[in-house]
């Protein structure tokens, strides 16, 4: 376990030191050089609950059920309200209350 936990360290800090093996000596053209992109800012319409609640059913199915009820309450927030891509905010909501559904009757059987 020593040796494998060595080889482990190892190989971390070579691998941030690992250089080229060949010289570069040409200049960097500055027309292959592109201007940074300015990010995309959202506004308050961004649905940010309905991504987290289709995460928590790819976990729930994936994983464990019981990810299903934050699942559930991030579509709920999700489907409440004016926000883009709503549609996504009912299809996780009611995949979560079928995991959520399946779980509960799995337990109980």
């Amino acid at each position: 376990m020593k040796n494998f936990l060595l080889l482990f360290a190892m190989s971390l800090m070579l691998s941030s030191v690992t250089y080229a093996s060949f010289p570069v000596t040409q200049p960097v053209d500055e027309a292959l050089v592109t201007a940074t992109a300015e990010p995309i800012v959202y506004g308050s319409s961004f649905n940010w609950q309905a991504i987290v609640s289709i995460a928590c059913s790819q976990i729930a199915w994936s994983v464990t059920w019981y990810a299903a009820i934050p699942g559930i309450i991030f579509g709920f927030m999700a489907v409440k309200g004016d926000k883009n891509i709503k549609w996504l905010g009912w299809i996780a909501y009611i995949l979560n209350a079928f995991f959520l559904g399946y779980g509960i009757g799995y337990y109980l059987l």
